[in-house]
């Protein structure tokens, strides 16, 4: 963990931030992310992870299950139960607050034009930092 910044965002659903990404190949993007503490692992495309430096993800993850199989977990997805490749980001930020080296799977199928959100920050990004809900004042704190 990086910076010493604590973010408090209201609660409510879906729970949006922006993040930044960095790559194996010092590529970075900045996507739209959903905050999700019952996702395991950080999802996010194939075509991203493709342009951060990540060129595995270009194969398919059922034909990687039969040589890499600790490499291809079965998440839940918005689309239901689904088989990615493990990667691991670089560098993840969300305001001042950054973790390095971030378990990250990432999704075959393309995304979906209906969903307000590129990546979903799961338990892999949010484990780096302490997470506080205050339910009186309905808001969740990040530091």
């Amino acid at each position: 963990m990086f910076g010493s910044k604590k973010l408090t965002f209201p609660v409510k659903d879906p729970m949006l931030v922006v993040c930044r990404i960095e790559g194996s190949n010092n590529h970075a993007r900045e996507l739209t992310a959903l905050l999700d503490f019952n996702t395991t692992y950080t999802l996010m495309y194939a075509h991203d992870a493709i342009y951060l430096g990540y060129s595995d993800v270009a194969n398919r993850a059922r034909e990687w299950r039969e040589i890499f199989p600790q490499k291809t977990p079965y998440v839940m997805s918005f689309r239901g139960i689904e088989r990615g490749i493990m990667i691991s980001l670089k560098r993840v930020s969300i305001g001042g607050l950054a973790a390095e080296n971030v378990t990250t799977v990432s999704l075959e199928a393309e995304p979906s034009l209906l969903l307000p959100y590129d990546v979903v920050l799961g338990r892999s990004f949010l484990n780096n930092f302490k997470v506080t809900y205050d339910g009186k004042a309905k808001s969740l704190s990040i530091s």
